[in-house]
């Protein structure tokens, strides 16, 4: 899964060699992507809950951990929320 560059969370070329919020390395080591795999094992209620469980995270903890990769994070998950892993830009 990955958020195309027209999304909200890349304005202003936010994205790097090696993006922390998109693809950060350690859930993408194996076959699969952590969030998907994550995806597959809930309902789809459970997983909506989860992907706003993060975006909850990410927005408390950043101005005490990462700060601005924090807020990427949570805006991360907020698009997929929104849009998931659709290419075409349209809601789910």
């Amino acid at each position: 899964m990955y958020i195309e560059k027209n999304y909200i969370l890349n304005i202003g070329g936010i994205m790097s060699k090696h993006d922390m919020v998109n693809q950060p390395k350690h859930y993408n080591s194996g076959k699969f992507e952590t969030l998907d795999v994550i995806k597959d094992a809930l309902t789809e209620e459970e997983f909506r809950g989860y992907i706003k469980g993060n975006i909850l995270k990410y927005t408390i903890r950043e101005r005490h951990k990462n700060q601005d990769e924090d807020l990427r994070k949570s805006l991360f998950y907020l698009n997929y929320l929104l849009w998931g892993n659709k290419s075409d830009g349209s809601p789910q």
